[in-house]
């Protein structure tokens, strides 16, 4: 309202109004990022609402990332609405019915993951529950999860319908089983897998503008470290083809430098927090759960350290500054546009 009309001002806040009530109702102004997402129509003729009011509530609601439309019709002066006589009433409510069908976005939900993922408190923390003997198989122990099988089941069970449909999807390359190097064992990948079908969307990638060259080889390199490639030369081979399809992708990631305590205005609760590394061959070195606590970001993960699933006493940037291998984070929330 600091450019309007006179008569509207003053009967809305009298003939002298406090800089403090003419900014409180100066509708650009009070914008964030939590604002209504918005079509605005308007015409350049229009003698009582100046055009540029609209166009500064539109570069408002674009400089706080709220999706909007605007639509300048060269006439029609003021009040023209669904007026039969005015001249583009059939293009601008045409406009505003493909606004609606396509242009409104509607923000994904975490929420059920930080639910679901806190029904697994307390549950202990083992590693390689998913190297059986034998040929590659489902394996299904939610009494006994690792970093990666938490947030795998934990994921599995938000996105309803099958859990064991949906795990396999979640945890093996296109959903198909086909051998242990067919299992995503690089969260890089994992990842990639998941936005490719449809139940992961990259967080980072939308609000974050550093990117990273994924280097993966560790597998390949150090077989004696895992039971399904210490005596299968066949195995390491695929592996090192698979390291070879990613290496050389690039991502976006935060550096630990950049996530303050209280976290960030994009990350929410329920958001799935990859931890990047610096070791050569690897990609990330630890996944969890965002959940927000006393305005601080902190992890609900599985700890090796403490052997079972808690909520990390520390925030967040304080576990990645106490890790000197850790260098930051990669974003990504379950989504339900696909699930297939």
């Amino acid at each position: 309202m600091q450019v309007t009309r006179g008569n509207t001002r003053t009967a809305l806040l009298g003939k002298n109004p406090t800089m403090e009530q003419i900014q409180k109702f100066s509708a650009e102004l009070q914008v964030t990022p939590d604002t209504p997402q918005a079509f605005i129509a308007l015409t350049s003729d229009d003698p009582s609402v100046a055009p540029y009011h609209g166009v500064n509530y539109y570069l408002a609601l674009q400089k706080n990332k709220v999706p909007a439309t605007l639509h300048v019709y060269p006439t029609g002066g003021h009040g023209w609405g669904f007026q039969d006589h005015f001249k583009y009433k059939q293009q601008w409510t045409q406009e505003l019915e493909k606004w609606l069908r396509d242009g409104v976005v509607f923000p994904e939900n975490p929420e059920p993951m930080l639910r679901i993922g806190k029904s697994y408190l307390g549950t202990k923390y083992v590693a390689n529950t998913l190297d059986q003997d034998g040929e590659e198989s489902l394996v299904i122990r939610t009494d006994a999860v690792d970093c990666l099988t938490f947030v795998e089941y934990t994921l599995a069970q938000a996105l309803g319908s099958s859990f064991a449909d949906n795990l396999q999807k979640i945890r093996y390359r296109d959903g198909i089983i086909n051998g242990y190097p067919s299992r995503l064992h690089y969260t890089s990948e994992w990842i990639e897998n998941g936005i490719r079908h449809g139940f992961l969307t990259d967080i980072t990638a939308k609000n974050s503008a550093h990117t990273q060259r994924i280097s993966l080889s560790y597998m390949s390199t150090h077989p004696k470290q895992y039971k399904k490639l210490a005596d299968s030369p066949e195995n390491v081979r695929q592996m090192a083809e698979y390291e070879k399809a990613i290496s050389g992708k690039v991502v976006h990631w935060l550096p630990k430098s950049e996530l303050p305590e209280a976290g960030l205005p994009w990350i929410m609760n329920g958001d799935i927090i990859a931890i990047t590394t610096k070791m050569p061959g690897l990609d990330i070195a630890h996944v969890g759960i965002a959940e927000y606590k006393e305005g601080k970001l902190h992890l609900l993960h599985a700890s090796s350290t403490l052997g079972k699933v808690v909520v990390s006493d520390e925030p967040l940037n304080h576990m990645l500054n106490n890790n000197k291998s850790w260098t930051g984070i990669r974003v990504v929330r379950m989504s339900h546009s696909k699930n297939n």
